[in-house]
């Protein structure tokens, strides 16, 4: 079994903000396998399939980004999961805008989700996607910028990462590399 983990927040003013490509990433792939279906369990959502005859859970924790770790944490026992078999999609700013790169370990970077997951499984070893959302422009903070909604100008960029972000899922993460 894997557990696929997309990072964001909950509530409809938050879900066309940069912070949310992780819960976007998901809906991306799970919308390319028509796989719609979404449950609340334990302060998160999730979605199974079976993909080549391995279980595949998708969860979107719903405790608001920097508490992120506690519902992954309790998915991970929920399901029997180990750290060598999830994978966490979000945000950074250290990447450019448009850009999904899939890495293993790493510090948190300053990502208070990522924080959060790391400090509540006791690891930095874990696979991840980040997706680039670019740096805020000169004058606007970094709060400001991660909780703004994507403009226009960015969509298709964003577009673009969530494709990539979806093919290194396949590519990378469900073929164990």
């Amino acid at each position: 079994m894997k557990l696929i983990v997309g990072l964001g927040n909950p509530g409809k003013e938050y879900l066309y903000t940069r912070h949310n490509v992780g819960f976007m990433a998901l809906d991306y792939y799970l919308n390319d396998l028509n796989e719609l279906t979404h449950q609340e369990l334990f302060g998160y959502l999730f979605a199974s399939l079976n993909l080549n005859d391995e279980e595949i859970v998708f969860i979107k924790p719903y405790t608001f980004m920097n508490n992120s770790g506690k519902p992954i944490s309790k998915a991970l026992e929920e399901f029997g999961v180990s750290h060598q078999n999830i994978l966490i999609i979000h945000d950074d700013i250290g990447i450019p805008l448009g850009v999904a790169e899939y890495n293993v370990g790493g510090s948190h970077g300053g990502h208070n989700g990522y924080k959060s997951v790391v400090l509540n499984l006791g690891t930095t070893n874990l696979k991840r996607i980040q997706i680039g959302i670019g740096r805020p422009p000169e004058g606007t903070s970094t709060v400001d910028f991660v909780l703004g909604e994507v403009t226009e100008d960015e969509q298709s960029h964003i577009e673009g990462a969530l494709s990539q972000a979806s093919a290194l899922i396949r590519e990378k993460f469900l073929k164990g590399k």
